[in-house]
Parts: structure tokens; C-alpha cells; sequence
């Protein structure tokens, strides 16, 4: 059968929670400060994803049942955000919803549609939760945000009766979260007009608020208590409440400091799985300062616990040992068992298993090294399992599924008794997935395909630069490539569990288990998190007192803060004094404010040898001096593609994605991203408008990055 692969993909994209985990692109800031030119750098992330024409000229074999279940993905174009599904049985593609770009979390509640969060802001946060109908093609909103707040995430229960939402409001000059509110409700969706309110709460440094984990069958409502610019914010405790707020009670058994994951709710409604924490080495909720500060819990998730909705009681697995680490733990959409991954002192123990919690049985379902990219999605019948290839290029976190985390290249379906490996190629790259659900839900949907035997891969990266720029009172110029620190988080768990201390970051050392964890771990966590990492560089006059809040999530830091909070004395070279020891940088883990970025439609398309005099044009009008902009060229090198597209970010968007604040404020706070796509043929697009130049006068902070999208 003749089929054409049409593909258009060509989106830019970027993440950001302040809670999930799921992410992932490396930030690297410099602020100058106190009456000179600064520099600094943060790097944003963009994503470009396209959908290529592919014509096939030969009939494809006809189509072999893959398995009983239909496949749920989303992607995204220039335009809308597309949601499909792939019946595995059939082979029939189903179009179930084009909706807009400005939306996320997209969850299946019949056969016949879908629920989603519309019209996020710059926050990323949404203005309703809208139902999309299958027949009509049409959305409506079911549950709008209250005036003044936005929608920042919710959730629904299995049988799709009940919903929460966590909606947030900031002032309009706020960075962060600091200085807003929040809100938890819970809506019984045949009656969605109606909205019960179970916490309001200020948002002020160092407290805690509460937001929605799960809602059970019976609108039951299990809550985690977050704690924004603290390390490890989520995991501060876990309180339930009756669906009208009456009753609300802390569970003293899931307290802070035993919760090395966020729990997660079975399909059947009944249970909480995550991985614990037993104490064994000290307290959970204690940070560990020669560990970068990272959390006991966090540091060492060496068990898996279930606690049962009815009884209230958390057990442990058996069968699970605590010499172990666990930092993936999730529910099988397909059996209703407990999928979890294994690091181990004992490589031949490392790899993805399946639990039995009925019979406390356990089953191998992929060695590491079988594993490579692969991710263990879902089991299916007859012994085989759905994997899905994670994209690592920094840019691709999204949130059309129910959590922040990477697209996928690929999804594929493994045969553990053959050791077989077959892509499903439905003919898109890159997706985000969704959900997995019995063959022929959707059986009355349009279908607008079916699978094909080929399809051409289009794997897109990112090359991720930062430059720090000379300063008259910091003359000394720093280079660093920037790059994710989730090899921090990894290090430190691998340092933890091995008993070993290799400088955080190393992959290749002298000992062999800590490579192999190393390898494994940073694997994991990039998948499973938002690992970012923020250098922060100070110049100024030396002994110049300053406050700087983080007012994102953060952790993992190299110097002493309180609740993102850090203090101290400039040293005036690029460095800062804090409590009689001097950083020449202060460096942090976080996770990223804002999750997308809105897309680039401004530019110039140019060839290569053009791009340093684009760059040199983009930077006088942005108002960069002439050192600046020299670093800026300098940095960015030659291009091999014959053209490049060059645009930027505005100042406000990059501010949001990574808030800070200042005490003293500076005088003026700029923040500038460059970005450069390598191109084959010219594009047609607009010129760029840009803004009035500010003068630099008293304290001044400029930020400077560029990213290559490869």
C-alpha cells in the first residue's frame, strides 16, 4: 500500500516545574554587579522537531497484531499540539484531537474524549481545564481557574469520576513562587460548576503548601506538602482529605524524610507505590553537606514501599534489598504490578523488574546493558514489553502526558524470549506519550492511518553553550561548556551506595562498580528528573554586600543557603564570601521555573559565513558592548550547515525560567538567549522588533548565552 509520512515538526520547547522531575537542559548564570558592565550566561533550551515528507514507493507487508492495547502520543508542529492513538492490534492510527500549542497534561476519559489544560500563560500556567469531543471535533472548558490564579497542574481518578487541581497565583511582578498563593480543589466532574476548596495558602520562604498526588475512586484527595527553593522541595509529607475538605489529616507514617520518590496511584485506585527510605544511613530529611547537599531520602532510595487507600497502612516489599538502590518505581498500566529499576553493587543485579504484589514475586524484565536508551513503558502479553528510546537532547521535556518528562524517539516493542526488538514506526518523531489502553477504545474515532513497515528517523539535538563574559572589576574571562547536572545527583548516589567519594560529575575513575553505577544512575535520572545545574558567578567591589534569592526549586548546592536564600561578601573576583569561606562560584541543581518556550517566529535566515556579522547586528541592538559581542562571535565559532537561522529570546521570558532576585536590586537586570538553528535552505521570516536600549548606570546584571539546535 502506498503511504505518505507527512512531517512538519519544527517546534521549540522547554521545561519546566517547579515540582516535577522531568527534564532537563543545564543553566549557567554570571550576574555582574556594582557599577560596570557584568556578564553572565543562561542557557535556555529550544526545540526543534520536524515531521519529514516521506513517500513510500513499495507496498508494505501486510500488518502482524503487535499486541491488545492502544497506543496514546502527542506532538507538537509550528501550530497546534496533535494527540493520536495507535490501536497495536489492529494497526489503525486514530486523529483524536488538534488542539493549540498552549496547552499540556492530556488525559483520555472515555472513548469519546479527552481532558487537557488550556491556555497556559507564560508560567506556563492554565486558565481552564477543557474537554475535547471526538464527534464534534470541538472543545469547551469544564473547570475555569479562580480569578487571580492559574491552573498548574490536576489530577484524575482511575474510573474518571473525580478531579484535583493546584492552581497558583503570583503577583505580577513576582519571579517565583515566593509572595503568592495556592490553592488545592477537588470537582466532581458530572457536576464541574462546582468547586470544593481544601487549602489556601500564602506562599512566604521556608513554609510548605500543599498540592494534589492522586484522587482515588471514592474522591479521597492524597496530597504532598512542596516546599518551593528548598532542596528536594517535594517529599515533605503526605496528608489525605475527604473529597469536601472536612477532614484533613497528615499520615504519620509517609512523613518527610521516608519518601525517596513521589508516590503514585495503581490503575485499580488501590494503592501508593514509591521508593522509600529506612533510615539506615541517619536521618532522611537531614541534607548531607559533603554530599552537595543533597537529602538522605534522595540520596538513598533502598526501598519500595505500598501504602493500601482503605487500611492507611504502608508496607514494605519483601524480597526488595536494602543494599539496593531504587530511583525509578512506577505502576504497569497493563497488569497492575509494580515496575522498578535496580542499581546495584552487583552489576549482573542492575535493570528493570516487574513485582507481584499478590504473590510478592519478582521477574527480570531487562538487563542494563540489553537496555541501552530503551525505558521500560508498559508489559504486554506473550512476554513481551513496550520500551520507548528517550531523546537526550536537552530540549525535549514536555507535558502532554501526566508528567514532565522526556520525548521519545522511538517506541518499540521488546521479546524477552527471543531478544527481539521491533520499532512500531508510526511515522512521528518526537513524541510524548500519553497513555496506554485496551485495542479498539477509540474504535469510533477517525482513523487516518495505519502502521507502516518504515519510517526515516530524525533525531534532533541541541548544542547548549555558555560564555562568561570580561568584566573592569573581574577581568578574568571564564569558558565552560554547559551541560546537565544530573551526573551530580548521580555521583553522589553512586558515592553513597559504593561507599566511594569521587569528585561529583566523574564518569571514568578506578573503580569499575562506580563507573558502571555512574553510568546507570545518570541514565535513570535523566529520564526521571529535571537535573539543571546554575553556576553563579558575582563581580563587583570587593566586600560589597549581597542577597540573592533562587526562587525556583533548587539543590544540590555548593554553598551554604538558606531555603534558596544565599548571603555574603563579593570577593570582586567572579566569587562570594559566605560564612568565612569563599566560593569562587555558587553553583545549584533546580528545577527550571517555566517548562516551554514559546516559539521563535522572528529572525534572520542567513549563510554561515553571515552568522558573526547577524550576531554582531542582534547585539548592538540589544545593547551588548563591543567586548560582548566579540566573546559572543568568538564562542560561537563556524558554522559547516550553508545557512543558519539566528533569532533570540526576550529578557522577560528568560527571567521567568530562571527566577532570581537581588538585595540590593540592580540598577538594570538584562538577560539575553541567542539562538542558531543550522539550516540546508534559506527560510523566509520576519525581521525581529527590538526594544529601546536601557541605559547601564549603578548595578548592573547582564545575562548571555547562545544555543546551537542541531
Amino acid at each position: 500500500m502506498e503511504e505518505e509520512l507527512e512531517s512538519r515538526r519544527s517546534n521549540l520547547i522547554s521545561s519546566l516545574d517547579p515540582r516535577k522531575n522531568q527534564k532537563n537542559f543545564f543553566f549557567f548564570i554570571v550576574i555582574a554587579v556594582f557599577l560596570v558592565v557584568g556578564g553572565g550566561v543562561f542557557v535556555n533550551n529550544a526545540q526543534k522537531t520536524s515531521r519529514q515528507v516521506a513517500k513510500i514507493d513499495k507496498k508494505d507487508p501486510p500488518f502482524t497484531s503487535l499486541a491488545s492495547k492502544t497506543l496514546v502520543y502527542g506532538y507538537w508542529t509550528d501550530k497546534n499540539s496533535f494527540i493520536e492513538a495507535t490501536d497495536l492490534r489492529s494497526g489503525k492510527i486514530y486523529s483524536l484531537a488538534t488542539l493549540d500549542l498552549a496547552v499540556k497534561k492530556v488525559i483520555p476519559i472515555s472513548p469519546g474524549s479527552i481532558i487537557f489544560i488550556n491556555k497556559t500563560d507564560t508560567r506556563d500556567y492554565g486558565k481552564e481545564i477543557s474537554i475535547f469531543d471526538f464527534a464534534s471535533k470541538t472543545s469547551s472548558p469544564i473547570v475555569p481557574a479562580a480569578d487571580g490564579y492559574g491552573i498548574d497542574d490536576y489530577v484524575v481518578s482511575p474510573n474518571k469520576k473525580y478531579l484535583a487541581t493546584w492552581e497558583i497565583s503570583v503577583p505580577e511582578n513576582s519571579q517565583g513562587l515566593i509572595g503568592g498563593s495556592s490553592r488545592v480543589y477537588t470537582i466532581d466532574l458530572n457536576n464541574p460548576q462546582r468547586k470544593n476548596l481544601i487549602h489556601d495558602e500564602l506562599i512566604t520562604t521556608g513554609s510548605s503548601m500543599h498540592y494534589p498526588l492522586a484522587i482515588t475512586n471514592t474522591g479521597e484527595l492524597f496530597m504532598d506538602r512542596f516546599e518551593p527553593n528548598n532542596q528536594a522541595g517535594w517529599g515533605n509529607g503526605v496528608s489525605v482529605s475527604d473529597f469536601l475538605g472536612i477532614s484533613k489529616v497528615e499520615i504519620s507514617s509517609m512523613s518527610a524524610g521516608s519518601l525517596a520518590s513521589q508516590p503514585v496511584l495503581s490503575p485499580d485506585g488501590n494503592k501508593l507505590v514509591f521508593a522509600g527510605y529506612d533510615g539506615s544511613n541517619g536521618s532522611g530529611d537531614i541534607s548531607v553537606l559533603e554530599k552537595e547537599g543533597f537529602k538522605q531520602d534522595v540520596l538513598n532510595p533502598n526501598t519500595i514501599d505500598v501504602f493500601d487507600i482503605l487500611s492507611k497502612q504502608r508496607t514494605k516489599l519483601s524480597g526488595i534489598p536494602n543494599t539496593n538502590r531504587y530511583p525509578s518505581v512506577s505502576w504497569d498500566p497493563s497488569s497492575n504490578k509494580i515496575i522498578y529499576f535496580a542499581l546495584s553493587k552487583n552489576q549482573n543485579q542492575d535493570g528493570f523488574y516487574l513485582y507481584d504484589p499478590v504473590n510478592s514475586s519478582t521477574q527480570k524484565l531487562r538487563d542494563e546493558t540489553e537496555a541501552s536508551q530503551d525505558f521500560v513503558l508498559s508489559t504486554l502479553e506473550s512476554g513481551k514489553i513496550l520500551t520507548g528510546v528517550n531523546n537526550t537532547s536537552v530540549s525535549t521535556v514536555g507535558n502532554l502526558g501526566e508528567k514532565y518528562s522526556q520525548s521519545l524517539n522511538e517506541i518499540a516493542i521488546y521479546d524477552a524470549s527471543s531478544k527481539e526488538r521491533k520499532p512500531i514506526n508510526i511515522g512521528k518523531n518526537i513524541i510524548q506519550y500519553i497513555s496506554l489502553l485496551p485495542s479498539s477504545y477509540f474504535s469510533d474515532a477517525l482513523v487516518t492511518g495505519n502502521l507502516g513497515a518504515s519510517s526515516d528517523e530524525n533525531v534532533n539535538r541541541l548544542q547548549l553553550k555558555t560564555i562568561v563574559f570580561k568584566t573592569e572589576l573581574g577581568p578574568k574571562r571564564i569558558i565552560q561548556q554547559s551541560e546537565m547536572r544530573c551526573r551530580d545527583l548521580a555521583s553522589q548516589q553512586c558515592n553513597s551506595m559504593l561507599g566511594t567519594n569521587f569528585i561529583p560529575g566523574q564518569f571514568k575513575t578506578s573503580n569499575s562498580e562506580y563507573n558502571v553505577c555512574m553510568k546507570s544512575q545518570f541514565k535513570i535520572a535523566r529520564t526521571d528528573g529535571a537535573c539543571m545545574d546554575s553556576p553563579l558567578y558575582l563581580y563587583g567591589k570587593p566586600g560589597a554586600y549581597i542577597k540573592i534569592n533562587i526562587d525556583t526549586q533548587i539543590y544540590g548546592s555548593n554553598a551554604p543557603h538558606k531555603s534558596g536564600y544565599y548571603e555574603g561578601f563579593l570577593t570582586g573576583d567572579g566569587g562570594l564570601k559566605i560564612e568565612n569561606q569563599s566560593f569562587s562560584n555558587i553553583s545549584f541543581d533546580y528545577t527550571p521555573f517555566l517548562r516551554r518556550l514559546p516559539r521563535l517566529n522572528y529572525g534572520k535566515s542567513v549563510k554561515s559565513d553571515e552568522v558573526a556579522k547577524t550576531l554582531e547586528e542582534y547585539g548592538e541592538k540589544l545593547g551588548l558592548n563591543s567586548v560582548e559581542i566579540k566573546d559572543l562571535i568568538s564562542s560561537v565559532g563556524k558554522q559547516s550547515s550553508p545557512y543558519v537561522f539566528v533569532s533570540f529570546f526576550n529578557d522577560e521570558t528568560s527571567k521567568i525560567i530562571l527566577p532570581i532576585s537581588f538585595d540590593p536590586m540592580p540598577d538594570l537586570y538584562r538577560n539575553i538567549v541567542f539562538y542558531l538553528r543550522p539550516l540546508e535552505a534559506p527560510l523566509s521570516i520576519k525581521e525581529p522588533q527590538f526594544e529601546k536600549v536601557l541605559q547601564r548606570k549603578g548595578l548592573t546584571a547582564i545575562e548571555v548565552s547562545f544555543i546551537i539546535d542541531k
